[in-house]
């Protein structure tokens, strides 16, 4: 239902912007660093905002990733210590029988 939902609304703001595309036709200027050009003004909103959207992705998966290394290697970490606590517990189990075997001897 949620993807439904999604679905309709990205459908919706295609269309939006669809019709916002056809009617701007007013041709902009546009100075960057080096030289200037002149683009529709329906062209360079969706060219810089696609830019936008990628590079927003780009920097999201990365602390993405980095987050779920992190997790990984937390989770290793607690594995590693989860089994040697168990090998300590058994070690000392073993010792206590020991013990009391050489008091009752």
């Amino acid at each position: 239902m949620k993807f439904v939902l999604i679905f309709l609304l990205v459908c919706i703001l295609s269309v939006i912007l669809i019709i916002f595309g056809a009617n701007n036709k007013e041709e902009v200027v546009f100075n960057y660093l080096l030289a200037q050009n002149s683009y529709r003004l329906s062209t360079l909103l969706v060219n810089i905002f696609l830019t936008g959207l990628f590079l927003g992705w780009i920097i999201t998966g990365i602390f993405y990733l980095k987050a779920r290394i992190a997790l990984m290697k937390a989770k290793r970490k607690i594995k590693k210590l989860t089994l040697n606590q168990d090998q300590r517990v058994k070690n000392d189990a073993n010792l206590k029988i020991i013990d009391d075997k050489k008091r009752f001897f």
